[in-house]
């Protein structure tokens, strides 16, 4: 530091001296004026070390002062007055690279005495000699960092992760044993003795393979596996109310806790502290049933993590993380700046439903506010109101409303600082389920006839390879246009070639991730024919559940004589029938049973078309009961009423009246047996053949007709049986 012209001398500086022959370099030196370095005769052995250095002059000589204590050399040279003064350089040539520190500037020369002092009072007793090391382990390993110190015995140790204590860690050396992602973080150690104390530098632990990123300054982990405890720190949750352990999004058992919705809640404390200036919480939730209790200026909210526990503590500030109950943005994430008579609410886009797992954040960095869910950045508001509160947090509970959520909850984190966009992201891909390799899809955008674009709707998963993908229908042709894949989902569809001719827009076909191994069910069918139906009439299907006559579909008009009809499962002629409508109804009537004897009966629906009295039958519960008879009496074409001619014995109830059908037109089929082929796992408009071979020993030929290309991932066909028993397969065609 100091100032000379760069030339003449002209100035005053003093540093540390490169070596020039035949003097040595690393040397405390001073430049006087006119003339050229001068020497203290102090060399300096190490680098990365502190030293306080004092140059004074005293009745006009020149002295140099090392740590304390005075140099060999000293000069009689009177110096020029500096117009400039700079530190770190001289002339603005010459740079310093170190670090320098408690610049002092005196007019009057200081005493031996007060050069022994100053040091003293400027030098840090303890000193740390060695630092501590970063550190990398695999999950499970135990990790150690060190420290080593010099002072006045005895020497006090006490180490901090990420500027919080770690309990009973109180020596030279930190050990940690079994080593899981909560324990990355930046560690460092306070020595301390009788005259003072000194910090270290932090030294990290990371795990291979694990983002640190995720871990650092998290200073509340709650994965409930189990129970309540905090995995990263010391504020283990307490539990009150209906509060149970439960399934988790992945479908372990006990690894996340439900509450009730009434009086559940969790008490972790204050891991953050009270008045923390960047403040970031995480959870996994999913709402059983939404909040009704209204706030004052907010909408209802399902709330999820809180420090606010009083109606109205003054001075009491927190921003409360959570799901909107109610309203027009039902379902979406909240972040509400909530004090006393105020709020502020950061509010997401998304509209998440009741009994899905959903991933929200909610960030604070000093006055910026914002909301995530499911990894993804939805809102942003600023807001100067100050962040306090001396109350407990609680989870799932806020009780300046007294409400309480109904649902689960897992894998709390709270953070002392701010998490980035792509914190949140990775938070987010870490600890979501995984999701099924599934197919790609997207919408191909038109420009004239011309395909310009095509817009990903899904980008799919599993991908290893590029998908193909085509372009079916449309009315053009020619257009073709190949995937973009990224960590194993399709981020982008790219068209190469426009084609030309389309009418109306394609489908847009990528190729799945792999090609599943296609599923084909089999069951029995039958084929039904109808004939000598009459043009333009109107027929119903019925199928006979004795002892009603069923209708099986909507009527229809005939526009041929013969009628076609596939039915599930192996059935005769007088299963079905084709009636002509309208079709007369069949009347129904209750029985009235008095110790096993059927003593009336009461015509609930006379049904209609009727032209003779028809049968009556008595068919008692479990088939119990005999000898019951009666007539009925038929008027204008109804049942009018029955009556009882024997009583019959034996019978419980309740006891069915059967009523014959009335009289009705109708045709019986034709029935031909058959099987239906159920494909499944299929990839669409790709290429499938159903074989087929009649004993176990024999060779598979390919079904006539049974080469298919489905649109979805499934495909029935049916096929008439022309031999007794056979087998039946389906395979990808390439």
């Amino acid at each position: 530091m100091g100032y000379d012209d760069g030339s003449t001398g002209n100035g005053y500086s003093v540093g540390i001296a490169e070596p020039v022959a035949p003097a040595p370099g690393n040397q405390l030196f001073s430049l006087f004026s006119g003339i050229g370095q001068i020497s203290s005769g102090y060399h300096f052995t190490d680098t990365n070390q502190w030293s306080q250095i004092i140059v004074l002059r005293r009745s006009g000589v020149m002295y140099f002062y090392a740590n304390g204590v005075q140099t060999p050399d000293t000069s009689t040279v009177t110096p020029i007055v500096p117009t400039a003064f700079r530190i770190g350089s001289s002339i603005g040539l010459r740079f310093f690279n170190g670090a320098i520190d408690d610049v002092r500037i005196y007019n009057r020369a200081l005493s031996p005495d007060e050069v022994t002092q100053l040091y003293a009072v400027e030098t840090v007793d303890p000193k740390i000699t060695a630092q501590p090391t970063n550190v990398t382990v695999n999950v499970g390993d135990t990790a150690s960092f060190s420290v080593t110190a010099t002072g006045t015995a005895p020497l006090n140790y006490q180490w901090f992760k990420d500027g919080i204590s770690v309990p009973s860690a109180t020596n030279a050396m930190l050990i940690l044993t079994n080593v899981q992602p909560p324990r990355i973080d930046n560690y460092m150690v306070a020595v301390s003795d009788t005259n003072g104390s000194i910090n270290s530098i932090a030294a990290s632990l990371s795990i291979s393979n694990v983002n640190f990123g995720l871990w650092q300054a998290l200073v509340a982990y709650y994965p409930f596996n189990g129970n309540a405890n905090d995995a990263e720190g010391t504020n283990n949750g307490a539990i009150y109310g209906g509060v149970a352990l439960a399934p988790d999004r992945f479908g372990s058992n006990n690894s996340a806790y439900t509450f009730n919705g009434t009086d559940g809640y969790i008490d972790i404390g204050s891991p953050a502290g009270n008045a923390p200036v960047y403040l970031s919480q995480t959870a996994w939730v999913k709402i059983l049933s939404r909040e009704t209790v209204a706030e004052p200026v907010s909408p209802p909210i399902d709330v999820v993590i809180s420090k606010r526990q009083s109606k109205v503590n003054i001075g009491s500030g927190w921003p409360d993380l959570g799901i909107i109950s109610s309203g027009g943005s039902t379902g979406a994430g909240i972040l509400s700046v909530d004090a006393d008579f105020y709020e502020n609410d950061c509010i997401g886009t998304t509209l998440t439903p009741t009994n899905v797992w959903v991933f929200i954040c909610g960030v604070c960095s000093n006055s910026t506010y914002q909301i995530y869910v499911n990894g993804a950045l939805e809102k942003t508001i600023n807001d100067a109101h100050p962040l306090s509160s001396t109350e407990d947090m609680h989870l799932m509970h806020c009780g300046a409303f007294g409400s309480f959520c109904n649902g689960v909850l897992d894998d709390v984190r709270i953070y002392n600082r701010a998490l980035s966009a792509n914190d949140v992201a990775q938070i987010y891909a870490s600890e979501a389920p995984p999701i099924p390799p599934h197919t790609a899809t997207g919408t191909a955008t038109l420009a004239g006839a011309f395909v310009v674009g095509v817009i990903v709707n899904d980008s799919g998963a599993g991908y290893t390879n590029i998908p193909l993908v085509r372009f079916i229908g449309g009315g053009g042709s020619g257009a073709q246009a190949v995937a973009v894949v990224s960590n194993g989902v399709v981020v982008a569809i790219n068209v190469i070639d426009a084609g030309s001719g389309y009418t109306n827009t394609p489908v847009v076909v990528v190729d799945p991730p792999f090609i599943s191994i296609p599923v084909l069910g089999i069951g029995s069918i039958s084929f039904l024919t109808f004939s000598s139906l009459t043009i333009n009439s109107n027929y119903q299907l019925q199928l006979f559940q004795s002892p009603n006559w069923i209708n099986q579909s909507a009527s229809f008009k005939a526009s041929d004589s013969f009628y076609t009809q596939i039915v599930s499962g192996a059935v005769s002629s007088g299963d079905y029938r084709l009636a002509l409508t309208p079709v007369p109804l069949q009347a129904h009537a209750n029985s009235q049973v008095v110790n096993g004897f059927v003593v009336g009966a009461f015509v609930t629906a006379g049904g209609s078309g009727y032209t003779t009295p028809p049968a009556v039958t008595f068919i008692g519960n479990g088939n119990v009961g005999s000898n019951a008879t009666a007539v009925a009496s038929v008027s204008g074409g109804k049942v009018t009423g029955i009556a009882i001619t024997s009583a019959g014995i034996g019978y419980a109830n309740p006891v069915t009246i059967q009523i014959d059908p009335p009289p009705v037109t109708a045709l019986s089929p034709t029935v031909s047996p058959g099987v239906e082929l159920d494909s499944s796992s299929l990839a669409p408009y790709d290429n499938y053949q159903i074989q087929t071979k009649s004993d176990i020993g024999a060779a598979w030929v390919n079904l006539s007709g049974g080469l298919f290309s489905p649109t979805n991932a499934m495909n029935s066909q049916y096929i008439f049986i022309t031999d007794e028993d056979g087998f039946f397969r389906v395979q990808y065609i390439p």
